[in-house]
């Protein structure tokens, strides 16, 4: 089964969370590290405060090798609690993705060595864009066309 097969045939796994900081909370990441485990999942990528705190701390506990969060905004949106647990779900991370140089920096104020953090912006030319890829999207946006390698998506809040 090839990478595409695989995804085709995967299903969503829901964990509902009513607060963040909950007894419930803590039951819910019990259960996707299990999950996880079972899975034998190599790679853990989120994007957002709550999946970087929920899929992190799931991730590190079910013994996932590579935990990778995305940090997209600057710290200052959040209340100082929910900095706080943020920033220890960050520090838990194998490795971050931050979207600007800014929150990079904050990033490394906050303790995160630079070696475990890449920058890519989110920007990407309208006109290197379209004449590279929009052709090969608009015969792949079906899945119906013959592979011409691996097809990667990801979906999130």
């Amino acid at each position: 089964m090839d990478l595409l097969d695989a995804a085709l045939r995967s299903h969503a796994l829901a964990y509902p969370l009513r607060r963040l900081l909950s007894w419930s909370t803590f039951a819910q990441i019990r259960s996707l590290a299990a999950k996880l485990r079972s899975l034998e999942v190599d790679i853990v990528h989120t994007h957002g405060f709550y999946p970087n705190i929920f899929g992190i701390a799931s991730a590190r506990c079910a013994g996932v090798t590579a935990c990778i969060a995305s940090k997209r905004e600057l710290r200052d949106l959040r209340s100082p609690v929910r900095a706080a647990v943020e920033r220890a779900a960050l520090s838990g991370a194998t490795h971050v993705v931050a979207n600007s140089a800014a929150i990079r920096q904050q990033l490394v104020e906050d303790g995160i060595a630079d070696s475990r953090i890449s920058t890519i912006y989110n920007a990407v030319s309208g006109e290197s864009a379209s004449k590279t890829y929009s052709s090969e999207w608009r015969e792949r946006s079906t899945l119906t066309s013959p592979r011409r390698g691996v097809l990667v998506t990801m979906v999130a809040n």
